[in-house]
């Protein structure tokens, strides 16, 4: 893999905005620094690439040099700054644009366009929305197949009476490998992105992680008298679990004449 030589390439920008005192500081979650400002210091759980990131910037090089440069893929959703509106419970605080790095779980502001106009994280607080074209994304507890309690940035996929249906963008980055000789192929590094799906009655908690499985949807999520209707429903539509149009087709199902 070829080595990068970028001058504070977009996974240190954030870095970057505490180290120069452009950021507002760490929020305080129920006063008005949040209410008044959409923007705060981001709570990164550092892997050790990023903790090495933060190091480079921290001693004020002009330049960072690593082997990180992905032949395949992006750690955003999209890499343009689309239009956002960002909320706080239900008071607007403004129009910004936005860009969703799923690798690091961080939401990047911008209030215009301009390139010298530098990023800011969206602090991580459930009571802060962003309303996009592509859904609304909240910071929200859930609940994964494996029974932990994890937060994250959640997109908001349908809202009904009786549930809500979220889904969760993860992208993960892999090193690639150098080919030991001609008789190799060198493996590129990337980006992969993953989509998870999770459910909440309205009401009860906690948000919960959709199985890919149908027989273990089937058990954690239709109630016994539905158990045959829901089945045939499966088969006869060839319901994927990984669709969100399906998700909602599904979950309207269960939920029909409650």
């Amino acid at each position: 893999m070829k080595t990068s030589k970028i001058i504070m390439f977009s996974f240190v920008l954030l870095f970057s905005v505490s180290i120069c005192g452009q950021q507002v500081g760490v929020a305080n979650f129920g006063g008005s620094d949040v209410e008044n400002d959409p923007f705060a210091n981001f709570h990164q759980q550092f892997t050790p690439m990023m903790t090495n990131l933060f190091q480079l910037v921290s001693n004020n090089k002009d330049f960072i040099e690593y082997n990180i440069g992905s032949d395949i893929g992006s750690p955003y959703v999209s890499d343009e700054f689309l239009p956002g509106k960002v909320y706080y419970e239900d008071e607007h605080l403004g129009n910004y644009y936005y860009r969703f790095n799923a690798y690091n779980g961080e939401i990047e502001l911008k209030a215009t366009l301009l390139e010298e106009e530098q990023e800011k994280a969206l602090v991580q607080d459930a009571k802060v929305k962003l309303e996009t074209a592509q859904g609304t994304l909240q910071y929200l507890s859930v609940e994964n197949k494996k029974g932990q309690i994890e937060e994250s940035y959640l997109i908001s996929v349908n809202e009904t009476k009786q549930y809500s249906l979220f889904e969760r963008i993860r992208i993960k980055y892999t090193e690639g490998k150098e080919a030991a000789n001609s008789m190799v192929t060198a493996i590129p590094s990337r980006f992969t992105t993953y989509r998870e799906y999770y459910y909440k009655v309205k009401d009860i908690n906690p948000i919960v992680q959709i199985p890919k499985q149908k027989n273990k949807f089937i058990k954690h999520f239709v109630p016994k008298e539905k158990l045959n209707e829901i089945k045939k429903y499966l088969k006869s539509n060839e319901i994927d679990l990984e669709n969100g149009k399906d998700l909602i087709s599904l979950f309207n199902k269960i939920h029909e004449k409650e």
